[in-house]
This record gives C-alpha cells, structure tokens and sequence, in this order.
C-alpha cells in the first residue's frame, strides 16, 4: 500500500489546521480537491496546495514531510482509522478527540496533545508539550482511551482529568502530572516537578524518579508487587527500552491519595 505524502514546500507564516489529513475525510478525493482543502487559521484564505506538495496514494496511510514545522496543529483530530506519520514535529492538539488509528510524529509536539482521546495509539519521538491528554478549557474531562507514548519529556499537568487509556513518559515531566486524574495509567519514567497527583480521585501515577515536591495529602503504604505493572510493561514493550520497563516487575513503593479529595488514587514508586 503506498502512501499519500504531503511535503511542506516552505515554512509559513500562520499556524495551519491539519485536521483535513485523516483518512475519513480524503477517502474519495481527487487530487485537485485536496489541494484546495483549507488549511488557514486567520482571516487570510490558504489551501493545501500552496503550501503542500501532494503524492497521492493509500489515504489510510498518510505521510506529511515537514521538519522543524512545529506550527502544524489538529493533526489527526478525530482520526478513526488508518494511519499518520509526520517526519518532524507538530504544533497543538495531535491525536486530540483520535479513537482509532495510530499517529506517529517523529520529532516535538505542541500543547494538549492526545486532549479527548478515545482509543488509538500516539507515538511522539520528541518531547511534549503541557497537557498532554488534557482537557481543553471548559471541558469535564481529558483523555477516555487509547495508548499515548512520549519517548522525550512532557510538560505540566500531563494527564490532566484522565479518565482511561495509558499514557507513558520516557523522561521527565513538569509540575503537577496526573492533576485531577479521575482514572487511568500514567507512567513518568524520569523525574517530575511539583505536586504529581494533585487533587486526583482514582488511578495510577507510575513514578521513576523523584518529584521536586510531594503534596502533603499522600499516605504512605509500603512496598507491593503488582501485577497490573506487568502487564503495563507488556503493552509498552515495543515501544520503550526494556531499562525502563524491567523495574514494573519488582516491588514498588505505594503511596495513597489524594486524601483532600476522594483518595482512591495511587502512585507507585519504582525506586523502593
């Protein structure tokens, strides 16, 4: 199956709105109506093809060439099947409301990355930004499924409002990962700042590494093995190094929390 490939011919002035790459919105498309596909976020009209050159292909396998274009948002909003590999990196909202599919972006994300998704699976081999499975403003909750996996660093308040799926950090996150988590796995395999678990009800916060400051509102309740760490580190095999998964097996430090609010919430430590 060959791919449908979209180079970036210049960097632009404006940030774009990708969200016309998904394979439901090209299936039946000629060549020259995706090239007039509207891509501006401003008041100054732009399509596709005046930034874009286009290959056409498979429109369930999608291809965008565009390195150092950080200013790339909605790419893969609302995908439901198929996939997208973007060689470089995107701006805000990738994956956001995604709930099939996978989408693979080979350097940095924006903000609110994977924000509203369902299922599916988003692979970022760079760093994240804040929010990373996080609720938009005004929004009751953040990511309800799927697998997100961030090989870098992710900002602050990642897994904001989670409420189911999976998501794990290779490195270190900012302040307060896991904020007001309702349920859900997060993973952080490197250090974090301020407050993880902040305020959250039920799920689990895996941490590496140490936090830069710990809410007062944990209880401490000693060493466990758990089985759900194997198989959390069975659905990340392929995507991690096995250094960063082998310490699911052991035994793992418990804390309980955060008693300010429900309490039913977990963070396990995996340097006991």
């Amino acid at each position: 199956m060959s791919a449908m490939i979209f180079t970036l011919r210049f960097q632009p002035e404006q940030r774009l709105d990708l969200s016309c790459l998904t394979a439901d919105r090209l299936d039946g498309l000629s060549e020259k109506e995706i090239l007039a596909l509207p891509v501006s976020t401003t008041k100054q009209p732009l399509a596709l093809g005046e930034l874009f050159r286009v290959t056409m292909g498979e429109p369930g396998a999608i291809r965008i060439q565009a390195r150092y274009a950080d200013g790339l948002d909605n790419i893969g909003l609302g995908m439901r099947r198929g996939s997208i590999v973007v060689e470089g990196g995107a701006g805000a909202y990738a994956g956001r409301r995604m709930s099939g599919g996978s989408l693979t972006i080979e350097g940095d994300v924006g903000p609110f990355a994977a924000s509203g998704m369902t299922g599916g699976r988003l692979r970022v081999e760079g760093d994240a930004g804040d929010f990373l499975g996080g609720p938009r403003s005004g929004e009751a909750q953040g990511m309800s499924g799927g697998v997100v996996v961030v090989t870098g660093r992710a900002g602050a308040r990642a897994g904001d409002r989670m409420r189911r799926g999976v998501i794990a950090i290779g490195g270190d996150a900012g302040d307060c990962p896991g904020s007001r988590m309702i349920a859900g796995v997060l993973a952080v395999f490197g250090n974090c700042g301020e407050r993880p678990g902040t305020l959250m009800r039920r799920g689990t916060i895996v941490l590496g590494g140490e936090a830069a400051g710990w809410p007062p509102t944990f209880v401490e309740n000693g060493a466990v093995e758990l089985v759900t760490l194997h198989i959390l580190a069975t659905e990340l095999k392929d995507a991690l190094p096995p250094s960063h998964l082998a310490p699911l097996k052991g035994r793992v430090r418990k804390l309980a929390g955060d008693m300010a609010v429900l309490g039913k919430g977990e963070i396990l430590r995996l340097a006991v």
